[in-house]
């Protein structure tokens, strides 16, 4: 996510012993569309509802018809 000063947020995890930052991640319910669930994560984590933009990462697979494993 960019700001207006063309600043990307990063994070870094409670979690990650190392340390390092990290863009945000998070999952997407299975009937939600990825940029609403990022606007749901932004809101969820850091309690912000901003508007959505060009997005810079995104790894999307599609939910599974059958209901189990990717």
């Amino acid at each position: 996510m960019l700001d207006q000063f063309a600043n990307v947020l990063l994070v870094r995890p409670v979690s990650a012993s190392d340390g390092e930052w990290c863009l945000p991640e998070h999952t997407a319910r299975a009937v939600e569309e990825p940029r609403g669930a990022l606007k749901r994560a932004v809101h969820a984590d850091l309690g912000l509802t901003v508007p959505i933009g060009r997005t810079l990462l995104m790894d999307y697979v599609p939910a599974n018809p059958h209901g189990y494993g990717p």
